[in-house]
């Protein structure tokens, strides 16, 4: 249940999220078997109690799709999470405040 007088909704001037994302993106093809893929992002929280950064961090990511053969795709992407003063400061009980490194791949069999 919402309290009493709570906006419940993004149209009406709440976002539940409580955090915003501005990102670019891309992907250009190096060859016809190979792409690049790439993006970076900035995330922030909505709203924070006074004298709290709301700034999140920064993220960068970047992917390599090779098309093997016919119907077999290989991809790879890694991404880096700088973190920021939201995660950093006092407030903060968890222990989020480190930068985040991930790596996957993935290989795709088409039938």
């Amino acid at each position: 249940p919402q309290p009493e007088g709570s906006k419940s909704n993004i149209l009406e001037g709440h976002d539940s999220s409580n955090h915003w994302a501005a990102t670019i993106m891309g992907s250009h093809s190096l060859t016809p078997e190979v792409s690049l893929s790439y993006a970076l992002g900035s995330f922030s929280k909505s709203r924070t109690e006074k004298g709290i950064s709301k700034y999140m961090g920064t993220e960068i990511d970047l992917g390599l799709t090779i098309q093997l053969l016919d119907n077999l795709q290989l991809t790879t992407k890694a991404g880096y999470f700088f973190t920021g003063d939201y995660y950093k400061e006092k407030h903060n009980r968890r222990d989020y405040d480190k930068n985040v490194f991930s790596w996957g791949n993935e290989l795709i069999f088409y039938c």
